[in-house]
């Protein structure tokens, strides 16, 4: 299951600029045994200071923004033992 947390930074909706890619298209969900799986969606995170943002999306503007650039462990269903430095589900099988 699949949580999130809003921005707590007074980001107005649709202002994009302060947002990254954690992971792009893909999760580490338990139903798959913690392994990277491709997916719809991706991890957004707010590097606002201070703010806590964290959610996953497949809202058309996930495209346009920039990937982080170190791989975020706090993502949501994320394990210890499958940390990467990649933030893309392109090697993925």
């Amino acid at each position: 299951m699949s949580s999130h947390t809003p921005c707590n930074c007074g980001r107005k909706r649709g202002d994009h600029s302060d947002l990254v890619v954690v992971m792009r298209n893909c999760n580490f969900s338990a139903f798959n045994g913690y392994h990277k799986t491709p997916s719809d969606y991706s991890a957004i995170k707010c590097t606002r200071p201070g703010c806590m943002g964290l959610w996953r999306s497949k809202s058309s503007y996930v495209d346009l923004l920039p990937d982080s650039v170190t791989f975020d462990a706090s993502a949501p269903n994320v394990s210890d033992n499958n940390l990467s430095n990649s933030s893309s589900c392109e090697e993925a099988s």
